[in-house]
Formats: structure tokens, sequence, C-alpha cells
């Protein structure tokens, strides 16, 4: 059995690996392998030719403090069941690890799809530092008094629809306006603008046109897709949405103003023809739904970034990282001075995982969407 990158002969057996272990995804499937597979960024193991396990890698930018921070975004982590129990996706995690630190990436995320795959992570020293709030956006709990006529509601078109509903795609009414891919990034623009105003003193992940770009297409994918809400030609809000089943999710809704905010959110719910939906909204993984994990590859470079955000950090501790050795160490913070010795052996020591927590606990939590991918 052998661990190596993908190769572009490595299609078809990636997706076939896809179907057997996220069925029913085979939409976003398709539109992964077209449009964002890259081999260099994708990890399996191959047995007599079959791959039977798999891990992708998206590489991304986090805003940490005034640090712009690379990061690798994990993700689609899957392992044939003939093949499971035998370490298959600890090996290809482990070697992603070595990977993104050869490259000088000092953090990798995920968001696992299901509850017990928390657990399953934190052995490989993630930490949930992300979380969101669902709140149940209801049609006739808007002020109608709120409601502003004066603003118009485009809807994207990037991708094909098909007719079938319940196949989470939608076809579009014809009374409805959209925008297609010569408008996006003018859409793109003000979303991006809209978005770092409410994120600027917060951690977060930053976009890159092609970021937006698959996020709306994901969303259309996924039977929604991006809402524009304009004032005349000015782009005053934006909605990123899909349908979960018969249910809608509002990914993420942003607009400037109260009316703009209640306006867009009527909208939104009229055009999809629904009374309900539910908006996802970031905040504190206390006293919110667990969302994603974070997991510190280089232990020195991100201290000394919170070193320079804090600059009253006086402490010293030990790190004992059994996965990637290298943070194994005792560190001493002094004012904007990290300073690195070898260990002592102690027992007291900290985790990768409370590290994590030390490092994203210190201000405002950072948001992060699955659908900017």
């Amino acid at each position: 059995m052998q661990l190596r990158y993908a190769i572009e002969q490595d299609r078809e057996g990636i997706s076939n690996l896809w179907s057997v272990c996220f069925p029913g995804d085979e939409t976003f499937r398709d539109y992964f392998l077209n449009e964002m597979f890259d081999p260099k960024n994708s990890f399996v193991y191959i047995d007599d030719d079959r791959v039977v396990s798999m891990a992708h890698v998206i590489p991304m930018e986090f805003r940490y403090h005034s640090r712009t921070v690379p990061v690798g975004y994990i993700f689609a982590v899957g392992t044939d069941p003939e093949y499971r129990g035998r370490g298959l996706a600890s090996g290809i995690l482990e070697h992603i690890f070595t990977v993104l630190s050869q490259r000088d990436i000092p953090l990798a995320i995920l968001v696992p799809q299901k509850d017990n795959l928390f657990d399953y992570y934190r052995r490989y020293g993630f930490a949930e530092v992300f979380g969101l709030t669902h709140e149940k956006l209801r049609r006739v709990a808007i002020p109608a008094d709120k409601i502003s006529d004066r603003f118009d509601l485009l809807r994207s078109t990037l991708t094909s629809y098909a007719k079938d509903l319940s196949a989470n795609t939608l076809t579009i009414p014809e009374s409805q306006r959209t925008f297609g891919a010569d408008e996006l990034p003018v859409a793109i623009a003000a979303a991006e603008d809209l978005y770092e105003e409410v994120m600027r003193y917060r951690n977060h992940l930053m976009r890159t046109p092609v970021h937006w770009e698959r996020a709306v297409k994901t969303g259309e994918l996924a039977g929604g897709g991006m809402y524009l809400l304009k004032d005349g030609d000015r782009p005053v809000g934006y909605a990123l949405c899909e349908m979960d089943r018969d249910k809608l999710l509002i990914n993420e809704l942003l607009a400037e103003d109260e009316v703009s905010f209640h306006t867009i959110c009527a909208k939104v719910l009229d055009s999809m023809k629904v009374d309900e939906a539910v908006m996802l909204t970031a905040a504190c993984p206390h006293g919110a739904q667990r969302f994603g994990m974070v997991r510190v590859l280089d232990a020195e470079r991100m201290l000394s970034y919170a070193a320079e955000y804090r600059r009253d950090m006086e402490c010293a501790f030990e790190v004992s990282d059994q996965i990637c050795t290298w943070n194994t160490s005792r560190y001493e913070i002094s004012g904007l001075t990290v300073k690195r010795g070898e260990s002592t052996g102690s027992r007291a020591y900290i985790t990768p995982g409370q590290l994590a927590e030390i490092l994203f606990g210190a201000g405002p939590l950072p948001y992060i969407n699955l659908l900017f991918s």
C-alpha cells in the first residue's frame, strides 16, 4: 500500500471513493473534480491501483490579529469501509501536517461533518475554537415597516439549473432578476466590502475572488446561491444560501443597515418560496454549536504572533506534541519576545489542543464557513 500525492489518473478512483464515503454528494464531487482538484494538494493511499483513502487540502489565508497567516483547509477525508481500522486516515493526516509544515504553513483547519468526528480529530491535536448559532428566521416575524420596496433583489446564475427541486437544484422563476458571470466581480466586491467591515476586528478567513465564486457555485449546486440587494446601482447587502432537503439555510447574510437587513431577509424568503429559514451566525463555541477546529503546526511562530497582539504576555510553559514533534519544546514569552529551549520532560505541559485554545481564546473568535473552500 502506498501513500502519495494524487495524480491526474486518480480522478476516477477519487470519484468512486467519494461516492462510497459521502453518498448523495455527487453534485459537489463532480464540481470539485472539474474545477477544484489539484493533485499537489490531494493525498491518497493506493492499494493495487485502487484509491482506498484520501484527503484534500485547500490553501487559504487567515487574518490573525494584524497578521496574514497561510492555512491549510483539510476536507473530504475518507477511507473505503473495507480498509477502515488500519490507520490510513491517521497516516494521511500526519503526512499532511508534515507537508504543510515544510511549506511554511503554521495552521491547519477543518470542519467535522459528524458530531462524533470532533472527538476523533482531537486525537490529532485539533481544538474546537469556531462556533455557530442557528437562528430561525420567520417571514411573519419580519417587521413590515422595515421592508422597503426601493431595493431590488438579484439572484446569481453561474451554473445550469435542473428542474427537480428534490435533487437539490432549482429552476429560477422568470420574474426573478438575476446576475451572471459578467456581473459577478461587482457582486463579489460589494460582498467583500461588507464582509471585511464586519470582520475587521475579528480573526477570520480571508477570501479571494476565487473563494467567493466557489461559494456562489456550491450554493447554487445545493439549490441556492448568492442574493444581492441593490439600492439603484449600489449593492447594500448579500446572502449566501442553500437548500438542505426541504429547508433553506442562510449560511451568511450581511447588510449595511437595519432596513436593508430586514428587506433582504424578507425578499430571500419570498424568492425561495419558503416561510422560514435557518440563519447561521458566528459565535463563541462555548455558547453555540461547535463548528470548526484548528491545529497548530508551528507553535513558535503562532506564539510570536500572539505576543505581538497581547504585548503583556509574561509566561513560560512546555508544549508536548507527539505528532508534530518539532513543536515539542519549552517556550518563554516576555513582551514581544518568544524564546525556545529544550524540553525538560516536565509533566506540567500543554497539549497542541490547549495551545490552540490559548492562541484563539485571546481575542474575538474567527468565523469559518465551509462554503468558502
